[in-house]
């Protein structure tokens, strides 16, 4: 909740072998909009690197709102969002009004967002069977929507166990049983 301090880590971790960075608004402290757009801009201050923006209410107790999103969108250096709940009306929004890749951050949502025009996801669940995730994507790119559907569809009672305590319990779980 403190973005001096996570200046600090960013700009320590901006010397290792990184990609990017994921990053969510401040949790707890609810900050206005423009106060995300200051806390993401201090952030993109001490890293070159590419910022994803991890739009996450249930976590942080805000929602970023399409007008800081854009705001942000404008620097080039903000390259995604992960986007987690809300309005499924953003995504298209988002898609429409920025050049941000879009991601899923809800797992079950991973298809909707797919057939919106979104680019991926970052999904927990997917760590058990990545290879699937990866398939599911791979039949969208090709237009096999059906069989994308049936796939997701299979997979859904594993994702729905995944998130049947907070995540990322089951998922750890599952991980150390395999």
């Amino acid at each position: 909740s403190d973005t001096y301090a996570l200046a600090r880590l960013v700009a320590r971790l901006d010397h290792k072998d990184v990609d990017g960075f994921l990053i969510s608004p401040p949790a707890y402290v609810r900050p206005s909009q423009q106060g995300i757009v200051m806390h993401y801009k201090s952030l993109a201050a001490v890293t070159g690197r590419p910022i994803v923006l991890y739009d996450i209410p249930a976590r942080t107790g805000v929602t970023l709102d399409i007008t800081t999103v854009t705001a942000l969108a404008a620097d080039s250096q903000f390259v995604a969002i992960k986007k987690c709940g809300g309005d499924p009306l953003q995504i298209t929004e988002l898609l429409c009004q920025t050049s941000l890749k879009v991601l899923s951050g809800d797992d079950a949502s991973l298809f909707d967002i797919l057939c919106q025009g979104g680019h991926g996801a970052i999904a927990a669940s997917a760590h058990i069977r990545p290879d699937l995730f990866v398939r599911i994507f791979e039949l969208m790119q090709t237009g096999q929507i059906d069989e994308a559907r049936k796939l997701f569809n299979a997979l859904l009672p594993l994702i729905r166990l995944m998130f049947s305590e907070p995540n990322p319990g089951p998922v750890k779980a599952a991980l150390a049983l395999q």
